[in-house]
C-alpha cells in the first residue's frame, strides 16, 4: 500500500490500470454478490490550505464470479484534511469523518486510508 511519505516523494501518480491493481479503500456490497470498490488512484499535496491532500477515486464494479463488469473512467475528486477533527471535501460539501470508525462509510474509509496509513 502507498504511503503518505511516497506520494509526496513520488508527486502524481496515475495510470489506468492503477485502479484495479490497489486495493480498494472502501468495498460496497449489493444484491446479486456485485460489489464495487473505490480506490484512490491519485494522491497529491493540496494547494488549498485547508487540506492535507487532493485525491481521486476510482470506481470498479464486480460481479458475483469477481469479473469486472464496469470500470468508472471519470474523475472524482476529492479533498482531504487530516488533523483531527479532520474533514472530507467532495462536491461541495464538507463531511467530519467519525475518526477510526471504518466501514461505516466510503468518506470515513477514504479519511482512514489517506489519513492513518502507515508511513515508511
Amino acid at each position: 500500500m502507498w504511503s503518505r511519505t511516497n506520494a509526496v516523494r513520488d508527486g502524481r501518480f496515475r495510470h489506468p490500470s492503477q485502479s484495479a491493481e490497489r486495493p480498494p479503500f472502501h468495498v460496497s456490497h449489493f444484491q446479486g454478490n456485485v460489489t464495487v470498490n473505490l480506490t484512490v488512484t491519485s494522491l497529491e499535496i493540496s494547494p488549498v490550505r485547508d487540506f492535507d491532500f487532493d485525491v481521486t477515486i476510482g470506481l470498479i464494479e464486480f460481479d458475483s464470479a469477481g469479473t469486472i463488469r464496469y470500470i468508472d473512467q471519470g474523475s472524482h475528486d476529492v479533498r482531504v484534511k487530516c488533523e483531527r477533527p479532520g474533514k472530507v471535501f467532495v462536491g461541495r460539501a464538507v463531511y467530519v469523518p467519525n475518526n477510526g470508525v471504518s466501514g461505516s462509510d466510503w468518506k470515513d474509509d477514504l479519511w482512514n486510508s489517506v489519513c492513518k496509513s502507515p508511513v515508511s
